[in-house]
């Protein structure tokens, strides 16, 4: 997760990525991955239920933006 955080928070090609986060190649296949699957859809659906619940979320201001 790093990997990725780093490099779409960077802006950079995959190929950029610090070998600290591991092979690019295989950080990228992953990320694909979990694009294509659904994961971080269901990550994201996880996420809001559980800040909902602990009543940490305003419903009516949540959002998701990439310039923040």
């Amino acid at each position: 997760l790093n990997g990725m955080f780093w490099v779409l928070n960077s802006g950079a090609h995959w190929r950029a990525m610090p070998e600290r986060y591991g092979a690019w190649q295989t950080v990228y296949s992953r990320f694909r991955k979990w694009r294509d699957d659904g994961t971080f859809q269901k990550m994201l659906e996880r996420l809001h239920l559980k800040l909902n619940s602990d009543g940490t979320i305003d419903l009516e201001t949540w959002y998701v933006a990439s310039t923040v």
